[in-house]
């Protein structure tokens, strides 16, 4: 029976130094967990908040500077927690350090001006008179067309006289 207990207690002892020499990595392990909590929590926290803005957008046809700054500021920080997960980044993001800066300005986007149409754009009626004047191809002529774009320019990379290496 001591000599089991001395087994076990040997066994138990070598994975107990196995996990010291390890300790960085499961403490990193263990922040890891964490921010992946954080992650789907911010990720979600930014859906919230689109949504929330093109609701007001469609209602008021303006943005909400507030709104947008916020979810700016998530999307920085949530790129921040996914460097730190992938391991590409060393410093543990918010709790543990400052929130970070902004990366890039956020653009500004004009949505209140309606997209502009051509003006050489047909309204139906004309695009089916157009339809009908237009006379089908004879098979003949549609195989010469496709004979034509298919045909290719050979380009010879040596001049004559030079001799390939």
């Amino acid at each position: 029976m001591n000599k089991i207990i001395d087994v076990l207690f040997t066994a138990l002892k070598s994975v107990i130094r196995f996990f010291l020499a390890r300790k960085n990595v499961a403490l990193r392990f263990v922040y890891t967990l964490f921010f992946a909590v954080v992650l789907v929590i911010s990720a979600f926290s930014i859906l919230v908040l689109t949504m929330v803005q093109f609701l007001i957008l469609f209602v008021s046809i303006k943005e909400v500077d507030s709104v947008k700054s916020l979810s700016h500021m998530l999307t920085v920080y949530t790129y921040k927690v996914m460097r730190y997960l992938s391991l590409n980044e060393k410093q543990r993001p918010f709790p543990f350090h400052a929130i970070p800066d902004e990366l890039e300005p956020p653009e500004a986007v004009d949505l209140t001006n309606p997209m502009p149409v051509p003006e050489e754009t047909m309204n139906p009626d004309e695009n089916l008179a157009a339809a009908e004047k237009i006379e089908p191809e004879t098979a003949a002529e549609t195989e010469a067309a496709a004979e034509k774009e298919s045909e290719e320019t050979i380009i010879l990379d040596y001049k004559e006289g030079e001799e390939e290496k």
